[in-house]
């Protein structure tokens, strides 16, 4: 029975320095694949957002976050438009004597 029961806690021994190693190696890999994965939708995004801007033109103004999401006012809703700025950040939308220049004749100047 004493010999059976060394046997038997080798085999632990063994596990006991194995079972750490892989269960390192697999969380390692797992963080390493969703790293890339992010990686690969940032980049993502971020060209969604610089190839989808905003825009308006005579009959909406679109607003879009990317490829994510999107949203479409007719421009009859619109009753002013005005710039604001936030802090240093420079728009994409020309504001020219107060008026966005594709609604100019629309009522929004």
């Amino acid at each position: 029975m004493v010999s059976g029961s060394r046997e038997w806690g080798a085999a632990l021994r063994v596990l006991k320095w194995v079972a750490p190693a892989v269960i390192a190696i697999e969380v390692l890999l797992v963080a390493l694949v969703v790293a890339l994965y992010t990686v690969v939708w940032l980049f993502g995004f971020f060209s969604g957002v610089h190839t989808r801007p905003h825009y308006v033109d005579a009959d909406r103004l679109v607003l879009r976050t990317g490829h994510l999401a999107a949203v479409s006012v007719d421009t009859t809703a619109i009753r002013a438009v005005r710039r604001a700025n936030h802090g240093g950040y420079k728009g994409m939308v020309s504001v020219v004597d107060g008026a966005i220049p594709a609604l100019r004749g629309q009522g929004a100047d």
